[in-house]
């Protein structure tokens, strides 16, 4: 039994190494992660400002086909971000960017479907989207 579970242990450790390997000489360098812009694809953008504050929640991308990824800059403020029409962000509900930030969403993670946005005050906030 003993035996049995060394030389698991072993054969275990002998893949982990050969994948280590097989990783470091670029075996593994044609598989794709996940994106929603395939390289070497045409990207269209789109961008503008949006005023954002604690009065209500802001739709900041409505419901697009083909999108690859979505970008928003905040400024002063942080935010609450909703990426489902079922649930509008507030101060404790929502999916959080910090202040002075700017994060790119991929498609591939965080879909097409609409984003709202909430701020804990009043400001501008930049967002881009680009699509396929």
């Amino acid at each position: 039994m003993k035996e049995s579970l060394i030389a698991g242990g072993v054969m275990a450790a002998a893949v982990f190494v050969a994948l280590l390997l097989a990783a470091q000489f670029g075996v593994f360098s044609g598989v794709q992660s996940f994106s929603g812009a395939g390289s070497g694809q045409a990207s269209f953008i789109a961008s503008s400002t949006v005023a954002v504050g604690p009065q209500e929640d802001k739709t900041i991308f409505v419901l697009r086909q083909g999108c690859a990824n979505r970008v928003v800059s905040s400024r002063e403020t942080a935010l609450m971000l909703s990426f489902t029409s079922s649930m509008n962000p507030s101060a404790v509900v929502g999916h959080q960017q910090s202040a002075s930030t700017t994060i790119s969403y991929d498609s591939d993670l965080f879909g097409c479907g609409p984003v709202t946005a909430f701020a804990y005050s009043s400001t501008t906030i930049s967002v881009s989207e680009f699509s396929q």
